[in-house]
């Protein structure tokens, strides 16, 4: 009934019927998600998202008549853009913070069942079947588990429905607003898809802008040729950082019509989706000013504008700073085990630890080269620590194994400098030996669905979920990965972690009182785009364990330039006691005084708190 009233120009009686089609389905969302575990509310989101792009289509076309329709569509993003990622921490941190032994003592068995799926999910099936590991089984349990905790979490005082998925109360633009100092914006970009009667191939962007003095309903700004913006110009953009050649034409298409609409605006709240959440908006050059945005405006990335409405928690974290930096990745299994006594195991008692044998096949060719300048840079973060008198514990070469980061509680900093990896579904990596990356080439193809194989060996691994496997695919090495992947058998039984931590590990760490994760290494902000829901990838696997905010890598990073850019930060946000993104803004323009090309200074970007 609503597309008819729209088809005879009768857009405020279809608006009607649009919003209370959207109130039903956020109703449902409320009353279902308390039952579901993580997969199954994906799956259930699954089956309605399509209707919000409806919504969105249908403003696109009446928003000229009745503009008070982009303040419904801002209302609708508030409630679903990140909705899994933050019902998922809300329900952590109810757990954590209840008092509940019983009920905490659930949420670790759960983590230990997601501990060994993560380890089992790479393994190939003829030696799963050898061992009598049964995944599906660990699943289905891991799933049952997790609903169980969801539908407690929801039963705990003060929380009902949004708030319970959230742990923020209902909101709309306004409340946004109210939080916006003058010269400050928030912004939502949204990807949609264009429906017309029937889905069309045509993707858009729409970004909708509040600022202090924005009256009636927010300024919204349609972007139609978002094909483009994903495909060739995207292209372009990458390739002009890895050759390092000038880009003249980026910013004309990701951002010059915002800026248009941002006069005298100095600091953007902004809120990415689709494309945007793979560009480092600070590098992009100005070629009318021949300034870069960084110089131009401050960007702060959110995962949504409802993330301002949060209050402010004060740092509570019960360790030191925890630094990890040029691990040993050739150390040799018996001083390996050694280190390896000093930890609890982070499976369930009687569950060995599982190679990642799919992954750790192709990598047994990849020899990690050794990457002096992140001790050098990890040292020195230390003693800024210290001098600022705040603690600090470093872990270098050997001791810089995968066990200490699983094993570690709630430090204020979690800094690792290493390499990094990410593989798209189907790829051949190029892979550089002289910076914080991979190697060699690799030939990798993950499929699609639930299956993933390598195609170079064949061997299948599946059945992760589409969204787990991207989270499998994306992480940092660590000491003696090298080793444990050309002898892996030898490593069976000994209870020793296979040195790379990846993404979907990473949701289990303890970091609910972190204020800070740096990803000092290649590639860590990389991942695989869900419309609305962010990155899966190493980003969303810290946040996901509570880190308030994550410093990542957008490209494969200059090693010694990394360093000067991690020193400058900390001395700024130590030392001068800056803010953390005025820190980190200010070493980014320090650092590009001294290399001028974005591929140095820009990689890196800041999301969260």
């Amino acid at each position: 009934m609503a597309g008819l009233y729209e088809s005879t120009g009768r857009y405020a009686e279809a608006e009607t019927l649009y919003k209370q089609a959207s109130d039903i389905l956020i109703k449902q969302t409320e009353s279902n998600f308390a039952n579901l575990s993580e997969k199954e509310k994906g799956l259930f989101f699954q089956t309605f998202s399509n209707n919000f792009e409806v919504y969105n289509s249908f403003t696109l076309r009446a928003y000229r008549q009745i503009p008070a329709f982009t303040g419904w569509l801002y209302d609708n993003t508030l409630v679903i853009k990140g909705l899994l990622l933050q019902s998922s921490q809300k329900m952590r941190q109810a757990i954590l913070s209840s008092g509940d032994e019983v009920l905490k003592k659930q949420f670790a068995d759960w983590q230990a069942k997601k501990n060994l799926l993560a380890q089992a999910y790479h393994l190939p099936i003829a030696e799963r079947e050898k061992r009598g590991i049964k995944t599906e089984q660990v699943e289905t349990e891991g799933n049952e588990l997790e609903k169980l905790l969801s539908l407690r979490a929801s039963q705990l005082p003060n929380l009902s429905g949004f708030e319970n998925l959230t742990g923020l109360k209902p909101s709309t633009w306004q409340d946004v607003q109210k939080k916006l100092k003058a010269g400050e914006a928030a912004i939502e970009i949204i990807r949609t898809r264009y429906f017309d009667n029937q889905w069309t191939d045509s993707v858009l962007y729409i970004a909708l802008i509040v600022r202090p003095e924005t009256q009636g309903q927010p300024e919204m700004l349609v972007i139609p040729n978002g094909n483009d913006l994903e495909n060739k110009v995207f292209q372009y953009y990458r390739n002009c950082i890895q050759y390092r050649r000038p880009d003249t034409r980026s910013f004309a298409h990701y951002w010059q019509p915002l800026a248009e609409k941002l006069a005298g605006v100095r600091k953007a709240y902004l809120a990415a989706d689709g494309v945007y959440l793979q560009l480092s908006l600070p590098a992009l050059l100005n070629p009318v000013t021949n300034r870069y945005l960084i110089e131009e405006i401050d960007v702060h990335l959110l995962g949504s504008t409802r993330d301002l409405l949060r209050p402010t928690r004060p740092p509570r974290a019960t360790e030191a700073a925890l630094l990890l930096g040029r691990p040993a990745y050739d150390l040799g299994l018996a001083r390996h085990q050694s280190l390896s006594q000093h930890y609890p195991p982070t499976t369930r008692s009687g569950e060995e630890t599982i190679a990642y044998y799919t992954v750790g096949e192709r990598l047994a060719n990849i020899t990690w080269n050794d990457l002096p300048a992140t001790e050098t840079e990890v040292r020195e973060i230390r003693t800024q620590l210290l001098a600022a008198g705040q603690a600090a514990t470093l872990y270098l070469g050997e001791n810089a194994v995968e066990e200490v980061i699983k094993n570690a509680r709630n430090p204020r900093i979690l800094h690792l400098a290493t390499h990094g990896f990410f593989f798209t579904p189907k790829a051949k990596v190029r892979v550089d030996t002289t910076q914080r990356m991979e190697s060699i080439d690799l030939d990798i193809d993950f499929g699609s669905g639930r299956g993933f194989e390598l195609s170079a060996s064949g061997s299948k691994a599946g059945p992760p979920s589409a969204k787990q496997e991207a989270m499998l695919r994306s992480g940092v090495v660590l000491t003696g990965v090298s080793t444990y992947y050309r002898q892996p058998e030898a490593y069976q039984g000994k209870g020793i972690e296979d040195g790379l931590l990846t993404a979907y590990e990473a949701q289990n760490l303890h970091l609910d009182e972190t204020e800070l994760v740096v990803l000092s290494a290649c590639q860590t902000g990389e991942g695989e785009v869900q419309n609305g829901e962010g990155v899966y990838g190493l980003q969303r696997g810290f946040q996901q364990a509570g880190a308030r905010a994550v410093l990542m890598s957008m490209w494969s990073v200059a090693d010694e330039a990394t360093q000067r850019l991690m020193g400058l930060f900390y001395e700024n946000w130590l030392g001068k006691k800056q803010s953390k993104r005025e820190a980190f803004k200010n070493a980014q323009l320090a650092l590009k005084a001294e290399y001028p090309e974005p591929f140095f200074w820009g990689a890196f970007v800041m999301v969260g708190e």
